[in-house]
């Protein structure tokens, strides 16, 4: 059975975000003007949104392409994209009330319209993006063998490194590993949750739940931690008898010392 593809062509992807966004941003206008209206738009208003829509959907576009929304990959969102896709519908909003305040109603809609439009269509654009990232990542963790034993992980280190290592492993189910637990030194963090997976205290908590959980191996994420911290973490595990890997920081890998695929 064949899957849907994220890894389109360029021209392709540009279409797709397009319509994909067109479509959002007339149902983003439209339905600002039926609450604006309670849904009871007067034919003078109704005239109106058909001209707006046909200046004021081709400038939001033209925006979000400027701000290279029309050529990203379908399957990936994050802040960045936010932000960018914010900044070019501020912009289109800032020019209809320009528009509205030169001309008035009848060229440009009515101000309740124009807050409600640039609300609707910020929330669509981003639930749309968001779905897409999250059915790319369910295909990915559908498509390896459901079947094959994952070895069960504790992660020393709940910061960036280990959020972002727990996210891959979680995506991934190909790498055979499967994180279950979280220790880190910083109190703020216990007893919180990282991508679904509870932080459970601070490394020395190990020894108390490594049978509890069946944990089978450790993976050390603190890259900036003093070697002498990190020493003495390598002890508790090997004191909890388990193998134990590390994820180096990003100077080791930039200066060679260690490979990505290590």
């Amino acid at each position: 059975m064949r899957t849907f593809r994220f890894d389109l062509s360029p021209p392709m992807r540009f279409w797709v975000l397009l319509l994909l966004y067109a479509a959002e941003l007339t149902a983003s206008l439209w339905l600002a003007y039926e609450l604006r209206f309670d849904f009871l738009v007067d034919p003078k208003f109704q005239h109106e949104r058909l001209f707006v829509l046909c200046w004021l959907i081709p400038l939001q576009l033209v925006l979000l392409g400027l701000f290279h929304q029309l050529n990203t990959l379908l399957g990936y969102f994050s802040t960045p994209d936010l932000a960018r896709m914010f900044h070019a519908l501020t912009i289109a909003t800032v020019i209809a009330i320009v528009v509205w305040g030169i001309w008035g109603e009848g060229w440009a809609p009515p101000r309740g319209v124009i807050v409600l439009d640039f609300v609707f269509c910020l929330v669509g654009l981003t639930g749309a993006r968001l779905a897409l990232r999250t059915f790319r990542e369910s295909l990915t963790a559908s498509s390896k063998k459901s079947g094959q034993r994952r070895r069960r992980v504790g992660i020393i280190g709940a910061g960036d490194a280990g959020a972002v290592l727990a996210h891959q492993l979680s995506l991934k189910p190909g790498y055979g590993l499967e994180p279950v637990a979280f220790f880190d030194d910083d109190r703020r963090k216990w007893h919180s949750r990282v991508h679904d997976i509870s932080v459970l205290g601070p490394p020395e908590k190990l020894l108390d739940v490594v049978a509890k959980l069946d944990i089978q191996e450790a993976i050390i994420a603190m890259p900036s931690a003093p070697a002498k911290r990190v020493g003495e973490i390598v002890r508790i595990l090997r004191k909890a008898r388990l193998p134990c890997k590390t994820v180096p920081s990003l100077d080791q890998l930039a200066l060679g010392q260690v490979r990505v695929s290590q």
